[in-house]
């Protein structure tokens, strides 16, 4: 439910509208433990729609950490995520996440704003910060 309540938010402000998600999508969805709560699957949700092409939203929409795979270890039997960023500094985690985001946007710095939760003054000190060039060819034009 909180899905489609998420979508028809998200895509009210889009010009293409996102009507649904894939089987697989949704399979994705609900396989994730959602550490961030509400907030992080609207955000996921939010940034998908986003990215999407389609009416409908494929699993390659939604953010990598929803695509990680969890195996039990030997010592505990208990899951362990293999793409655990817990060893890292809080800095070298937001610089990981800005860096994956810009890719994601393909450098689009109105875009990544948005789905980063920022302005983009905001993103420029980020990426002063960590030592990114953003460039000033990026933004394609669009409006902040």
């Amino acid at each position: 439910m909180l899905v489609h309540h998420f979508l028809q938010k998200c895509a009210a402000g889009e010009t293409h509208a996102v009507r649904g998600v894939l089987p697989e999508t949704m399979e994705l969805l609900m396989q994730y433990r959602w550490p961030g709560n509400v907030r992080e699957l609207e955000n996921a949700i939010e940034r998908a729609v986003s990215l999407s092409h389609g009416p409908l939203l494929t699993p390659e929409d939604l953010p990598a950490s929803l695509h990680r795979t969890e195996l039990p270890t030997k010592e505990t039997g208990r899951a362990t995520d293999h793409n655990d960023e817990g060893s890292l500094s809080l800095e070298e985690v937001e610089k990981r996440h800005l860096v994956r985001v810009l890719k994601e946007t393909k450098g689009n710095k109105v875009k990544a704003s948005k789905i980063l939760g920022i302005d983009r003054r905001t993103l420029y000190r980020m990426a002063d910060r960590f030592g990114l060039d953003l460039g000033e060819d990026a933004d394609n034009g669009e409006p902040e």
